[in-house]
């Protein structure tokens, strides 16, 4: 966010806890909503209020959900919450902007932020998350077929390098 400010951006961020974001909308000089992006009513609200003073140029897409374990202790309530705010929730935000855009044919770009796993290898929760982030963000724009193209809109992906290190044993 801060190279986006230096840009000239204005910074809206959203997550669930408002405390958190706070804080952060303090360092950016950011607007905030807090906002569950796993709930689409949520979601469409939230862009609603947005879109109040104006539309967004740009959706930097980097939500995760993340959790401290090896894939394999993983349990499938842990797996349900990182599906549910990487891949529906990031769907349901992208959506959302996207057809906000369509209707007021505004140009836009959607960027997809996905991190490699913690450990620095591909294990299989790791790969999980990013290949269902860039789902997310890239299929809602590719179902439009088309559409996002007359609205000028751009779609890009961002994968970080994570230090490697060796395998845990």
């Amino acid at each position: 966010g801060t190279r986006f400010k230096e840009l000239g951006a204005k910074i809206v961020i959203c997550g669930r806890r408002e405390e958190v974001l706070r804080e952060a909308a303090a360092k950016l000089d950011a607007e905030f909503h807090v906002c569950d992006i796993r709930d689409e009513a949520q979601v469409d609200a939230m862009l609603c209020a947005i879109w109040q003073t104006g539309p967004l140029d740009a959706l930097v897409n980097n939500a995760a959900g993340n959790f401290i374990a090896r894939s394999e202790e993983l349990s499938p309530r842990a797996v349900e919450a990182v599906f549910g705010i990487v891949l529906h929730g990031g769907a349901y935000v992208t959506l959302g902007c996207g057809k906000l855009w369509l209707a007021d044919k505004h140009p836009a770009a959607v960027i997809s932020v996905s991190v490699a796993a913690p450990s620095g290898n591909d294990s299989p929760a790791g790969t999980a998350s990013r290949k269902s982030s860039r789902s997310s963000d890239f299929g809602g724009l590719r179902a439009k077929n088309g559409c996002a193209s007359r609205a000028a809109t751009r779609a890009g992906s961002a994968r970080p390098a994570a230090a490697r290190r060796p395998p845990i044993s």
